[in-house]
């Protein structure tokens, strides 16, 4: 029985019951209106549902009853509620009402009726209402049963559409719930209505909380009524979408002012676009670090992309070095993502001067050598290098040679060895070798000197030789003696002579005290003397030997060589005259060497004579004694020898006593040298009181990141101070660049390639600045911001370059395509001039310190030393933290002139600077000489003018004016010096 016929049945039972006294009492009667009189419900989808209601109406005089109703029709389509429910009583002129309820469960049209039973006795008290509808195929078709949302960040969203598409007539409400175990991560909009012939797009997101794959479904009913459908729900969240490789970016060991570039990842692992809004170094980087070229943010990483930015190391100092990359994402949950930056300042660094040498032209035939020096110049906190091979590659081998040093070689920090190459030419034309030195500095590293040179055809060699043989006479037993001989080019060609050694030594008692000669090149007259030894042995008798020389184009010369060891009881004092250096008109005094008879019997000398030597008449006998000369024992005498100097160069005579009993004269060596400079003269330029040219060298190099906010801040004191005491100045800037950057950009113009050109050299400011330059400051600001782009400092060259011609004397340097970039108008002859040197690191330049400071004094005089003077805010021999490396070159330059030095690590570089500005820079009236006069010789000018206001200080060797020359006086003063 249905719910309908049960509540029915009961309806009857209840409504007989309450009634039943109405059958014998006469009543009013009411009537039953049904309003509408049909319900139609038209179309309605399959197993949806649509309600209408009827309104029962009492329109009798009397109340009225509703006893019953009921529905008529399909099974299951129609279904009704009464309100108020059965039984209800209705007054007249009230209502009841009854909702019916069409549901169709098959398809086309329904039809049914209501009835209403009242207890009316006026008129049928049946009601029926007819009821039709039709039903509908109504439901959404779902366009996918699998969802994949691929892998997102977790605490982000995604959403992903299910097409659902109505084709009926009708509207469709679907609805959803997800399901499984990760359910809750995963919602769509419940109910979802679709519009009759339309599709829609159900959205579904995914919000993850969690990390990791998700298991769930969501189950769509497509119509009311319908089963659901399973949609699997594919997806996985992630901790980070965006993986920075590697986290930690660790550069290791490298050298002071090299750059090394390592590589940052950004890996998107996710489905999706991930936006990487910026790159940015972390607040308290070590300055060593910077980036390379970055691309505009924001950007896109689009799913399993990665991207690849460049991180740079180039150590501002020393030892550790810590820092971070922030990455910046667009992302809830890791909005920012570091990466850790570690590197190490200090590492081997092989140094190899020069890299490309041009021997030059040389007579075919030569043997012209060159000295490649390999060095460590990396830091004191560094690993050694190991010279492991030295070895020609290609090129023209047969024409080039070297001398093998043993190998390998260990070389810490600045230590270094220097290797003899030689250009032995054997055809006319240019040739080229390359040499391969084989290092190890954290595994094998190769690098290369390229050498060249053009060999020239000349006739052949004419030379004498001075004397053509060498007889050392007689030595007692283990005593050494010294000639020479001298080799004169007697033609009229150049003449090439190569490999002057020994070649036939007598168990290495003949020498050559000086060394073999690799190569010589003598011009038409001119000569070389080379000095023989020979050491005798502790046993009497004679020994041969032969030096040998290869003349280009000649056939080879041999010089003989013979000596006699004989015990002898003539004691000679002392065995060797050596005269030393002299010059012509300062001959040496007379030298002196004592005979004495040491036998026990009298000893006869026959003669005392010079033998053939270098240059015969150099060495002469005065008032020699006469021989035969008897000497009893224990007696002696005196043999005066004059040496003339009047042939400069080397001279060597052997001085020969003849005894009986000897094949050979006993020898007592005469060894002189000549020099032909004995007129001086010393010029200077009177300073201007408060006048002078300051030239800033600074270091370019990459280490010199964190110094330049130091730099700039110390120029408007420095400016101040020169503005303040009134000094009339010249300033101006170059860098300590030589050879163009290749791993980074400077400003300038150059590159980075100066060499002693003013900064900057495409003028994009004042090149030199005075007191009327505009923005003082600020101008020497943007001269001293010279960028960081070098490896490798050299401070004295490019200051020597810069002050040397051709740039100090031309506005555009001859030699550079760059126009007007020589540095003419800065250098006055009447200024003083500081040199102030600022680096990290010490200078690396290729000659000695002394040999620059020597520079300096020759442009301002070399005994003027108050007119020229070195500075340095560097680097000593104690580390410090900001120091690239350690160092003493900068520090001797400055002692050696009298200058002030500050350290690179202090905090404050303008001190310093206000010492340069405010030094006095008054006028000279000592003049000091650089040798001592013949007071007579004396002769002094002024501007050219001879004067006689001065008087000469013996004790300070100096010229003293009574009253200072005028400023820019040139003052000369010429005198010979005294011999000795």
């Amino acid at each position: 029985m249905s719910a309908w016929k049960v509540a029915r049945f009961v309806f009857i039972v209840a409504l007989a019951s309450s009634c039943a006294d109405r059958q014998s009492v006469a009543f009013v009667n009411g009537r039953l209106m049904v309003v509408p009189g049909a319900l139609d419900f038209s179309q309605v989808g399959l197993h949806d549902s649509k309600d209408l209601s009827v309104a029962l109406k009492n329109v009798g005089r009397g109340r009225l009853d509703i006893r019953d109703a009921w529905v008529k029709g399909p099974d299951g389509a129609y279904a009704i509620h009464v309100t108020p429910e059965t039984p209800c009583r209705i007054l007249p002129g009230a209502t009841c009402k009854v909702n019916v309820h069409f549901t169709p469960l098959t398809l086309g049209p329904l039809v049914g009726e209501l009835v209403v039973r009242t207890d009316t006795l006026d008129g049928d008290p049946l009601g029926h209402v007819p009821l039709k509808g039709i039903g509908i195929d109504a439901h959404a078709d779902l366009g996918t049963t699998v969802l994949d949302f691929g892998r997102i960040e977790a605490q982000s969203k995604k959403t992903l559409p299910i097409a659902l598409t109505n084709s009926s007539p009708l509207p469709v409400t679907v609805t959803s719930a997800s399901q499984g175990t990760d359910a809750d991560e995963f919602s769509a909009a419940s109910p979802f209505t679709v519009a009759p012939g339309q599709t829609a797009n159900l959205p579904v997101t995914f919000a993850p909380a969690r990390v990791g794959v998700k298991s769930a479904s969501l189950f769509v009913t497509p119509c009311s009524g319908c089963s659901a459908k399973a949609v699997t729900l594919i997806a996985e969240a992630l901790d980070k979408a965006v993986l920075a490789e590697p986290w930690v970016i660790d550069f290791g060991s490298v050298p002071s002012d090299f750059t090394k570039q390592l590589p940052l990842q950004l890996h998107n692992i996710s489905t999706e676009p991930a936006t990487v809004t910026t790159l940015v170094l972390a607040i308290g980087t070590d300055p060593g670090f910077t980036q390379g070229k970055l691309p505009a943010f924001p950007l896109v990483l689009e799913p399993g992309q990665v991207m690849t930015f460049p991180e740079l190391f180039s150590p501002a100092h020393m030892n550790d070095a810590q820092g971070a990359v922030d990455v910046h994402l667009l992302s809830v949950r890791n909005p920012v993502e570091t990466v850790q930056l570690k590197g190490f300042g200090g590492a081997p660094v092989l140094c190899i001067t020069p890299l490309q040498y041009d021997f030059g032209s040389a007579p075919v035939g030569a043997k012209v050598a060159k000295v490649v020096n390999i060095r460590n110049c990396g830091t004191t906190n560094a690993n050694p290098i190991s010279i492991q091979a030295i070895s020609f590659s290609d090129g023209d081998t047969s024409q080039f040679a070297f001398v093998q040093v043993p190998l390998p070689q260990i070389l810490a920090a600045n230590q270094e060895i220097n290797v003899k190459f030689f250009f032995e030419p054997t055809r006319a034309g240019g040739a080229t070798v390359n040499v391969t030195i084989q290092s190890e500095i954290d595994g094998i590293f190769t690098s290369r000197v390229q050498l060249g040179g053009i060999g020239v055809d000349y006739p052949p060699c004419t030379l004498s030789l001075t004397p053509p043989s060498v007889d050392f006479g007689t030595l007692l037993p283990g005593k050494g003696g010294v000639l020479g001989v001298k080799v004169t080019n007697q033609g009229s060609a150049l003449c090439a002579i190569r490999d002057v050694h020994v070649v036939e030594d007598a168990a290495g008692r003949f020498t050559m005290p000086g060394g073999p000669v690799d190569g010589v090149v003598l011009k038409p007259g001119e000569y070389f003397t080379f000095e023989v030894g020979y050491l005798s042995s502790q046993t009497a008798g004679p020994a041969t030997g032969l030096v040998q020389m290869q003349p280009a184009g000649s056939p080879l010369i041999s010089v003989p060589l013979s000596a006699d060891t004989e015990d002898a009881c003539l004691v000679a004092n002392p065995r060797f005259l050596d005269f030393g250096v002299n010059r012509p008109d300062c001959p040496p005094p007379n030298h002196q060497v004592n005979l004495v008879n040491g036998c026990a019997s009298p000893l006869t000398l026959s003669q005392i004579a010079i033998g053939p030597g270098t240059s015969d008449g150099q060495f002469t006998l005065v008032a020699p004694p006469a021989t035969p000369l008897s000497l009893s024992p224990g007696a002696g005498v005196k043999v005066t020898v004059n040496y003339s100097a009047s042939l400069i160069g080397l001279n060597l005579s052997p001085l020969f006593v003849t005894l009986p009993g000897i094949a050979k004269p006993l020898l007592i060596s005469l060894i002189g040298e000549s020099s032909g400079v004995s007129t001086v003269t010393d010029a200077f330029t009177q300073q201007s009181p408060g006048k002078v040219d300051v030239l800033l060298v600074v270091d370019n190099s990459k280490s010199m990141v964190d110094k330049v906010d130091r730099i700039q801040a110390a120029m408007p004191p420095f400016v101040n101070a020169l503005q303040t005491s009134g000094v009339d100045f010249h300033i101006a800037v170059t860098t300590m660049g030589v050879a163009p950057a290749t791993t980074a950009t400077c400003p300038g113009g150059v590159n980075g390639a100066e060499a002693g050109r003013f900064f900057p050299v495409d003028h994009s400011s004042p090149r030199i600045l005075t007191s009327a330059t505009p923005g003082l400051a600020a101008a020497l600001q943007a001269d001293t911001n010279v960028g960081h782009c070098q490896i490798g400092e050299q401070g004295y060259e490019p200051f020597r370059r810069a002050l040397s011609d051709p740039l100090v004397n031309h506005a555009d340097d001859p030699l550079t395509p760059e126009p007007s970039d020589g540095n003419y108008g800065f250098l006055r002859p009447d200024a003083a001039l500081a040199v102030v040197f600022i680096s990290d690191d010490d200078d690396h330049s290729p000659d000695s310190v002394a040999t620059y400071v020597q520079f300096l004094r020759s442009l301002k005089g070399g005994l003027q030393p108050q007119r020229a003077t070195l500075y340095a805010v560097g680097v000593s021999d104690q580390p410090c933290a900001d120091a690239s490396n350690t160092g003493t070159r900068y520090l001797q330059g400055v002692t050696a002139t009298g200058g002030d030095f500050l350290s690179i690590c202090a905090a404050d570089y303008s001190p310093l600077l206000v010492t340069v500005a405010t030094h006095g820079y008054g006028p000279q009236a000592k003049f000091p000489l650089t040798a001592t006069p013949q007071t007579a010789t004396l002769q002094v000018t002024v501007n050219g003018v001879a004067s006689s206001d001065w008087t000469y200080d013996a004790p300070t060797n100096s010229v003293v004016f009574n009253a200072a020359p005028a400023a820019g006086s040139q003052v000369k003063i010429t005198y010979t010096r005294v011999c000795g």
